[in-house]
């Protein structure tokens, strides 16, 4: 059965409360309008992206982003088809899941170019996150709220299966409008309560710490403090924990918005059990845009190192860590000092490629 709200005032004085009639919001745009304007309408800390954000299947109503940096989806019902409406938020999810970071700036600032909005992608990002150059793409969702006026149980009963059986991040929000005097009173409820919304990314929900206590238990600690520690002085750019996987992601040393390496505190596979090593997963193609090397280049100046396999690399001991670093680290052109004779001002000579040079 539909959930009905039902909303009355009591004036000073009055003997009793007194009822207020329904009434619509006469345009969806509207709606769209006032989330736009006070975005809290949907859920506290979102800010807006774009609206009516062209996509291959379509406009987009809302993209948003929340406070913890998750790209937010919102699909506006129209009329009674919230079933439309879910449908066309999951397909513009994918979308936007299927996006390169590039990609997803030039759609939103063409898109606020176009509607004359303020600012731009990466200044909104500045602005709205407390570290926007540790932001990855990788792990910002995006998430989705479907929201319209009047509730329905289809939707509530989609929202509820799919957040609670299958944790995809997802809300529906209802929208009860009634009539007070000349004006209208809004009334705003959710399917999930805010704070329990299955989120797609762990910024805020684990810490460094909480997966050190993880790598405590399996014996890794010093290990994963070591290469956490050497991948900071090697790229200046922090690890960042994550609930998602129970890792940390390591950002690209020439672009923070995306991972390089994702660095794993113990390994659960039957085989290993009881040999206390962790993973580094290493993103050969975001190594390459970070050295001008191809991904190719990448995984074969990498290959005796990782045993020629994919970029999955055991860290078992300090040893495994420092060389694995130096791996790494091996990739980049490094200066050397100038040759004597040589002119400084000339700028600094680069360290001939990996297995090349005399």
């Amino acid at each position: 059965m539909t959930h009905a709200t039902s909303t009355w005032t009591i004036a000073a004085g009055a003997p009793s409360p007194t009822r207020l009639e329904r009434a619509v919001i006469e345009r969806e745009r509207d709606l769209e309008d006032w989330i736009e304007g006070d975005p809290s309408l949907l859920e506290g800390g979102l800010v807006i992206l774009a609206r009516q954000l062209h996509t291959v299947s379509g406009p987009l109503d809302l993209l948003a982003l929340d406070e913890s940096g998750t790209l937010v989806v919102v699909e506006l019902k129209r009329g009674e088809a919230y079933r439309e409406a879910l449908a066309q938020a999951i397909d513009y999810s994918a979308w936007v899941a299927s996006l390169s970071y590039d990609e997803l700036r030039e759609a939103v600032d063409n898109n606020r170019r176009a509607s004359n909005r303020h600012g731009n992608f990466e200044e909104i990002l500045a602005g709205h996150i407390a570290d926007p150059a540790d932001w990855s793409l990788d792990e910002a969702g995006p998430r989705i709220i479907v929201a319209g006026t009047g509730s329905d149980d289809s939707l509530r009963r989609s929202v509820e299966f799919l957040a609670s059986r299958f944790q995809v991040p997802i809300n529906g929000v209802f929208f009860d409008v009634f009539a007070q005097g000349t004006g209208r009173l809004l009334v705003r409820s959710g399917v999930i309560e805010d704070d329990v919304v299955p989120r797609s990314r762990g910024r805020g929900g684990v810490t460094t710490e909480e997966l050190l206590a993880v790598a405590d238990r399996h014996g890794t600690r010093d290990l994963m403090t070591a290469f956490v520690d050497g991948w900071t002085q090697m790229t200046g750019r922090s690890a960042r924990a994550e609930r998602r996987y129970s890792n940390w992601t390591l950002a690209s040393l020439s672009n923070g918005t995306r991972v390089a390496a994702r660095l794993y505190p113990y390994d659960d596979t039957p085989d290993v059990v009881g040999q206390h090593r962790g993973w580094v997963e290493l993103k050969a193609q975001v190594l390459a845009d970070d050295t001008r090397l191809t991904a190719d280049e990448v995984r074969s100046r990498l290959a005796a190192f990782n045993d020629g396999g994919e970029l999955w690399v055991p860290i078992t001991d300090a040893a495994s860590v420092d060389a694995a670093l130096a791996a790494i680290r091996a990739l980049y052109p490094q200066p050397q000092a100038p040759a004597p004779g040589s002119n400084p001002a000339a700028g600094p000579a680069q360290q001939p490629p990996l297995g090349e040079g005399a």
